[in-house]
C-alpha cells in the first residue's frame, strides 16, 4: 500500500491539535460562567439576605417604639417628638426610628393625640423604611363601674351601705350587724350577716387609679393659698369652676388646689361646683351641710391626698345662714338657674368622683351620685346611699383611665426614604 504522503499526516495532526484548542477553550468557558453564575447568586443572595436583614430592622423599629411608649407613662413630655433611635446596631442591619406629630403641637397637651412611627433599617446598601400612624384609644379603669371601690377594706358597721352598682374590696369586706343593699364583691373574703344581693367571695381584681394621679391633678389646677382662708378651714364659699373665684381662675376643667401642708382641712356650709384638689392633708373633713359637684361632668369633685372623713349634714345648704350667701350667683348656675337673691336651699350631698389615698370614713348620712374610690379602707358608720353615674364610664377624667395604643386602620406603609 502506498504511503500516505506526509504533508497530509501534518495537515491531520494540526486538525486535531485545532480541535482539542478548542474543547478545552470551551470546558474552560464554561468553568469562567459557571463561576460568574455563581458569583451572581452569591451576590443577589447577599443582596437579598441585607434587604430582608433591612425590612426585619425597620418592622423591630414600630415594637421598639410602642414598647417605649408602654413602659413610659410619660413619654409624652420626657421624649415626645423628634430621634427616638439614631442608627443602633441590630443584628447585621442599623435601625433608626423618629416619631412624628401630624397634629404640629398636641403630642405633650393631648394624651390621646396620635403619632406617626417612622423607622428605618439599613443593612449593606439595603434599606427599608416604614410609617405607621398609632391612635391611642381611653379605657376607664373597671373601678369606675362601682358605687364603691376600697383598695384593701370595705366595712360596715350598724349601719346600711345602699347603691345600685357594685361594691368592690380590693381585699376583703365585712358587715358587722350592718345591712348591705348592694351587689357585693370582694378579692378576699366576704364575711357578715345581712348582704341583700348577690355576693362574690375571690372575685377577679378590679382595674383602679393610684396615687400617681395628685400630681398630674395638681399641675392642672390653679393654687389657692391655705392664707387665702385665714385657717385650715373653708366655710360659707361658693367655689366655681366655671369662672374667676376672687381672682383665682381655674385650671381647664375647673380645677382648683389648695396644699394643707401636712395638716387637717374642713370643709362646711359650702357649694363647690369645681374639681377640688387637696394635697399633703392628713385629714380632710367634710362637714355640715354642703352641695359639691364637679364643673365637668363626670369628673372628680374632690380628690384628697390623704384621709376623708364624711360628717356631712341631711338639712339642706341655705343661703340665709352664715350672713346670706348667694350660692347660685350669675356664672354658678344651680340645675341650670342663677339669680341674685340669697333666699335658696340647696340638698345636702356630693356627685361625681370621690378619690382619697387614705381612707374613706362615713361618720354621718351621707348622698352621693357618683362614685366612693379609696385607695385604703372605706368604713361605712352612717346610713350611705350611691346613685351610680354612668358619665364616669365616658368622662376620660385624667387618671381615672388608662390609655392603649393601636395601629391605625391605614396600617403600616413601605416608604421610600
Amino acid at each position: 500500500m502506498p504511503a500516505e504522503p506526509r504533508s497530509r499526516r501534518r495537515a491531520r495532526r494540526a486538525s486535531v491539535y485545532v480541535l482539542v484548542l478548542a474543547t478545552a477553550a470551551i470546558a474552560t468557558a464554561a468553568g469562567l460562567g459557571g463561576i460568574l453564575v455563581q458569583r451572581t447568586r452569591l451576590r443577589a443572595a447577599a443582596t437579598n439576605a441585607n434587604i430582608d436583614a433591612a425590612r426585619l430592622a425597620a418592622a423591630s423599629g414600630l415594637e421598639y417604639a410602642l414598647a417605649r411608649i408602654k413602659n413610659d407613662p410619660n413619654w409624652r413630655t420626657s421624649i415626645g417628638a423628634g430621634s427616638w433611635l439614631d442608627s443602633a446596631a441590630l443584628g447585621n442591619a442599623t435601625l433608626s426610628v423618629s416619631v412624628v406629630d401630624p397634629e404640629g403641637d398636641a403630642i405633650a397637651s393631648d394624651p390621646v393625640a396620635p403619632i406617626v412611627v417612622q423607622t428605618l433599617g439599613r443593612s449593606g446598601a439595603a434599606r427599608q423604611a416604614f410609617d405607621a400612624t398609632i391612635e391611642f384609644d381611653r379605657t376607664s379603669f373597671s373601678a369606675l363601674q362601682c358605687a364603691a371601690y376600697s383598695g384593701f377594706f370595705t366595712y360596715t358597721e350598724l349601719t346600711t351601705l345602699t347603691a345600685d352598682a357594685p361594691v368592690h374590696s380590693a381585699g376583703d369586706m365585712n358587715a358587722l350587724v350592718a345591712t348591705v343593699n348592694a351587689d357585693a364583691e370582694a378579692v378576699g373574703t366576704i364575711s357578715g350577716l345581712t348582704y341583700a344581693r348577690a355576693t362574690q367571695s375571690g372575685a377577679s381584681a378590679r382595674t383602679a387609679p393610684d396615687a400617681s394621679l395628685i400630681s398630674g391633678w395638681a399641675a392642672m389646677s390653679t393654687p389657692i393659698p391655705m392664707t387665702y382662708f385665714g385657717g385650715r378651714k373653708m366655710w360659707y364659699i361658693c367655689l366655681n369652676g366655671g369662672g374667676s373665684f376672687n381672682g383665682y381662675t381655674p385650671g381647664t376643667g375647673g380645677v382648683y388646689v389648695i396644699d394643707c401642708g401636712g395638716g387637717d382641712f374642713i370643709i362646711q356650709n359650702c357649694r363647690i361646683r369645681a374639681t377640688l384638689v387637696l394635697v399633703n392633708a392628713r385629714v380632710v373633713t367634710v362637714t355640715s351641710s354642703v352641695r359639691i359637684d364637679p364643673y365637668t361632668s363626670g369628673y372628680p369633685s374632690l380628690i384628697v391626698q390623704g384621709q376623708i372623713r364624711f360628717q356631712v349634714s341631711t338639712a339642706p345648704l341655705d343661703e340665709r345662714a352664715g350672713g346670706a350667701i348667694n350660692f347660685n350667683p350669675p356664672g354658678a348656675p344651680y340645675l341650670g338657674v342663677s339669680d341674685t337673691d340669697r333666699l335658696d336651699t340647696y340638698p345636702s350631698g356630693i356627685s361625681g368622683i370621690v378619690f382619697a389615698t387614705d381612707d374613706i370614713i362615713v361618720d354621718n348620712n351621707l348622698t352621693v351620685t357618683g362614685t366612693l374610690i379609696t385607695l385604703d379602707s372605706l368604713t361605712v358608720r352612717k346610713p350611705l346611699t350611691i346613685t351610680y353615674d354612668p358619665a364616669l364610664l365616658t368622662s376620660g377624667a385624667p387618671g381615672f383611665s388608662g390609655i392603649t395604643p393601636r395601629l391605625a386602620a391605614a396600617g403600616v406603609e413601605r416608604v421610600a426614604r
